[in-house]
């Protein structure tokens, strides 16, 4: 985790000077909450949503109405106790790689529809998943707003396919994701 927040750091640092004005790196922090779409992770764990955090970077240029690339990594862990010392976690690491495509622009606000691949290490105790790496795949929308310069709030609602590759006894991974950042 300490390399992550290192590499943000100096993402930042790096965004904010040396750099032209037409083209830049910038960084974002994301977080939000992940809708479980499981019937059977619901009732292992007791509800139907979890918290997840992140950071990203976006390369993209000036004009904001122009499609930019996107990467991400997002973590989200959750667990519950089911005896004295028995404790079921869920825990995933997403790396999500994709398109942020502008859709509309009016008074400082972006209407914008995004797209990519998230590659995954999923964590279930319950399942005896451990360290389960795959690919899946994340569409949806989402509204932008420029605060001051080129700092803007944004929310997205995506929807991430998910489903494992090996041979568990369980694969769905789907969620549905409210989430919520700040981009530089």
């Amino acid at each position: 985790m300490k390399t992550y927040i290192t590499l943000l750091v100096l993402t930042i640092s790096l965004s904010l000077f040396g750099q032209e004005d037409d083209l830049k790196l910038r960084p974002y922090l994301i977080n939000g909450i992940d809708f479980i779409q499981s019937d059977s992770l619901e009732n292992i764990y007791g509800t139907k949503s979890k918290i997840f955090f992140g950071g990203g970077i976006e390369y993209r240029v000036s004009d904001l109405n122009k499609i930019r690339f996107m990467t991400q990594f997002t973590y989200s862990s959750f667990s519950v106790n089911v005896a004295d010392s028995l404790v079921n976690r869920l825990t995933t690491n997403k790396i999500l790689i994709g398109f942020v495509f502008p859709l509309y622009t009016k008074d400082k606000i972006t209407l914008v529809t995004n797209i990519g691949a998230s590659f995954s290490r999923i964590n279930e105790t319950n399942y005896k998943i451990n360290n389960s790496r795959n690919i899946g795949l994340q569409i949806g929308l989402g509204l932008e707003k420029r605060m001051v310069q080129t700092v803007r709030i944004f929310m997205n609602l995506t929807y991430q396919y998910q489903k494992l590759t090996l041979n568990y006894s369980f694969r769905n991974f789907d969620m549905l994701k409210l989430s919520f950042g700040l981009k530089f």
